[in-house]
């Protein structure tokens, strides 16, 4: 919270993810998963966050798989349902993991800010 104000200082980022396989995605500690959608053919996700925590980021894991397709998952792990995006013709799946060990798949890009009347 802004103690001069009392409120908090929230931000919304998206996050590109790749279709097929093993997200792995640097993301603000409590950052909340709000949504999931198809963007010009591209699997993105918008997540808020409070901005206080820019800085303090953790690595989080998201699954894309598409209608139909079978995938295989650690006995360890625990795929939560974030949502569905559809693009022309495909219908695409998020799952967050929630490991319980350690992956190694590397860091997607940054996200995007989410400015006043962009996407």
């Amino acid at each position: 919270m802004d103690r001069a104000k009392g409120m908090n200082r929230m931000k919304v980022w998206k996050y590109e993810l790749q279709t097929l396989g093993l997200n792995s995605v640097m993301m603000p500690e409590g950052a909340e998963v709000l949504t999931v959608h198809a963007q010009q053919h591209r699997i993105c996700l918008w997540a808020q966050h409070d901005e206080r925590h820019d800085k303090d980021r953790l690595k989080r894991f998201f699954r894309v798989t598409g209608t139909g397709q079978t995938w295989e998952t650690r006995a360890e792990d625990r795929d939560v349902y974030v949502g569905t995006a559809h693009a022309p013709g495909l219908v695409w799946h998020v799952f967050e993991i929630e490991p319980g060990g350690r992956y190694d798949v590397p860091a997607a890009p940054e996200p995007t800010a989410l400015l006043q009347g962009a996407e």
